[in-house]
């Protein structure tokens, strides 16, 4: 599976990676992960980790809206 970086920060209080790429049964999945002083100011603990998953007939939505070919 390729990954594609969507954003990464490193701070001495806080670092954040955001990714995004396709499962094995071509779910689009967005995953994050902060780590640092920071984080744990906010959440009472030194790590936060996010995803969310679009299933294949959401993902087709977007190339409609980006007028793109499917598969292209």
């Amino acid at each position: 599976m390729e990954k594609a970086t969507l954003f990464y920060l490193e701070k001495p209080d806080i670092k954040i990676s955001m990714e995004l790429y396709f499962t094995d049964r071509d779910q689009l999945y967005f995953d994050g992960y902060d780590i640092g002083k920071s984080v744990e100011a906010i959440w009472g603990d030194t790590d936060y980790e996010y995803t969310y998953t679009l299933e294949p007939e959401e993902v087709d939505k977007f190339y409609q809206i980006f007028n793109l070919e499917p598969g292209g």
